[in-house]
């Protein structure tokens, strides 16, 4: 891809990607507002769903992308950070189709923050991994990517039983208890592995298509 059409594609992927967590935040902040609920309570709470966590970090890679001075160059030096957040972007989006989309009712805007966040950032951060500049990925990074999933699981259990409130239902501890939740956590993070060796695998292939002049 041409430098002009990558650098278009990385813009319009940053502006989509900020759109969503705007319109997430939004909506959290419309939520508080009614509910007295103070700011950082706000912020907090919106910092502890992983699907805004992993799309601010796509959205900032976009952004590093766009603002480094030394361009494409740039990126050569965080393949490793790219390759991470394509599996934690991806595994936002298969997740939430596998459990999450048919749950409770939601509003249009709340549709649209849907839509952004787990089913068009997801593709478009893909696309934009499989357009960056590769070096050869081991499964020593996939196995180090799984720190952050399970911290955050971590996180979730520790958070949930103090606050007793659980982001997601399938963490909820209060309702299915520790073996099962556990039990999906494990689930969870066999699927950010495999994730992340089907990227191992994908480099491959664009690395031997380089190679081949294709």
């Amino acid at each position: 891809m041409k430098d002009k059409a990558r650098v278009g594609f990385i813009s319009l992927a940053a502006a989509v990607s900020w759109l969503a967590l705007g319109i997430q935040f939004y909506i959290n902040i419309h939520w508080a507002i009614h509910r007295g609920v103070g700011t950082m309570l706000v912020i907090w709470n919106f910092l502890s769903y992983f699907t805004n966590l992993s799309n601010l970090l796509a959205g900032l890679t976009f952004l590093y992308a766009l603002i480094s001075p030394s361009g494409s160059k740039a990126l050569n030096q965080k393949t490793k950070h790219i390759s991470a957040v394509a599996v934690f972007i991806s595994m936002t989006g298969i997740i939430f189709s596998l459990e999450l989309r048919n749950l409770g009712q939601s509003n249009n805007l709340s549709n649209i923050a849907n839509i952004l966040l787990h089913d068009v950032t997801p593709v478009i951060f893909l696309m934009f991994w499989w357009i960056s500049p590769h070096t050869q990925l081991r499964v020593k990074h996939v196995l180090s990517w799984l720190t952050f999933p399970v911290l955050y699981f971590v996180y979730l259990l520790i958070r949930g039983y103090f606050l007793d409130h659980y982001p997601y239902p399938f963490v909820n501890v209060k309702r299915y208890g520790y073996e099962s939740v556990i039990e999906n956590g494990l689930w969870m993070l066999a699927g950010f592995l495999n994730m992340g060796l089907l990227l191992v695998v994908l480099e491959k292939f664009k690395l031997k298509l380089a190679s081949n002049g294709v």
